[in-house]
């Protein structure tokens, strides 16, 4: 199996050295810059399969770094950090070109298992697919249709995945106040969604809540 090659552009020293150590000791090939001259300079010599991308560099910031690789290097993956941690924050980032957003501080249990989400070989696995214009989960033996509530429950754990999305964000991507009414619509729409997804066979997707702070799925959901 081919090491994995991350690069790591993080201006918190300490920061930076834990996570390379956390990296390399799960197998992958990790390298740290603290700016992006630096991580320039690297990346012409040799391409990452990862940037992991902190937001609060000197100089140019992690989301314009993110947009500038995401049309130079459309194959490159993008994990951003951020002690960023709004709804428009989040937005920010994957428009930038981010596939996964790790506000900080962030547990290290969940880097790793957004790396794991992202090399995982989907060959071996049952594609999801969320169609968010059609509001439809396609699976590989049918379609689930979803109203468009549903879409954004799905499309806002998708695009967080792996990681506990909270319930104001979702409240918020829904344009719910945050009281407590509300918050019972929310799980009254988040149980009629986990009711159609029990027909995609082999339990294939999840719904887990983890009681007092929010939901998050059980596997990579590709929005389109």
């Amino acid at each position: 199996m081919t090491v994995k090659l991350i690069y790591i552009c993080e201006d918190d020293p300490q920061l930076g050295l834990v996570t390379q150590a956390l990296l390399k000791e799960e197998g992958y090939d990790c390298q740290l810059f603290v700016d992006s001259e630096a991580l320039d300079k690297q990346c012409r010599q040799r391409l990452p399969d990862v940037l992991l991308l902190d937001n609060g560099l000197p100089g140019e910031s992690g989301f314009d770094i993110a947009k500038r690789y995401e049309i130079a290097e459309p194959n490159i993956r993008i994990i951003m950090m951020s002690v960023l941690q709004k709804a428009h924050h989040l937005s920010q980032g994957y428009c930038a070109g981010a596939m996964l957003y790790l506000p900080k501080p962030f547990d290290p249990e969940a880097l790793i298992a957004c790396l794991k989400g992202l090399f995982k070989d989907r060959s071996l696995q049952y594609r999801l697919t969320l169609k968010t214009q059609s509001r439809q989960l396609l699976y590989p033996e049918g379609v689930v249709d979803l109203t468009t509530n549903e879409t954004k429950i799905l499309y806002c754990l998708s695009l967080h995945y792996p990681r506990v999305v909270e319930y104001f964000e979702l409240m918020e991507t829904l344009g719910l106040d945050l009281d407590f009414n509300q918050k019972n619509a929310l799980e009254m729409m988040v149980s009629r969604l986990r009711k159609k997804l029990k027909y995609i066979p082999h339990n294939m997707l999840i719904i887990s809540n983890k009681q007092s702070l929010g939901y998050s799925i059980t596997d990579v959901v590709n929005v389109v």
